[in-house]
């Protein structure tokens, strides 16, 4: 319910040196939407292991091509580079195999660093 009220960005990304997981749900989502106006797209890699601890390497990819906006306020123009998030994660899940608990793992400064004009 946690990630559903703050929003996953905020949740996964939380303080950094150049944003803040601070402002609303929506403010996040509409500047990483404003960051990759094609999409930033999400898929599994590779499984590891299975039910009921699920382990496996996940990637979250797409062109930066719109405008990032840091916790100062500036913003960012995109040159269209692709970025590529690699990250892991162990996700508990019960019988009926709904998620119980997930750990992430992965570096919010790879993800946000390279948004970063230059």
């Amino acid at each position: 319910q946690l990630m559903a009220d703050v929003g996953p960005y905020n949740m996964l990304i939380g303080e950094t040196a150049d944003y803040t997981g601070k402002v609303s749900f929506e403010d996040s989502n509409k500047n990483f939407s404003s960051t990759f106006p094609e999409g930033f797209a999400w898929e599994v890699l590779e499984v590891y292991s299975g039910p009921p601890t699920v382990t496996f390497k996940w990637r979250h990819f797409g062109k930066m091509s719109g405008t990032f906006t840091d916790k100062t306020g500036k913003e960012h123009k995109g040159n269209g580079e692709m970025l590529n998030l690699i990250g892991m994660c162990i996700a508990k899940v019960n019988a009926e195999l709904k998620i119980e608990s997930l750990d992430i793992y992965y570096s919010p400064n790879d993800m946000i660093k390279p948004l970063l004009s230059k």
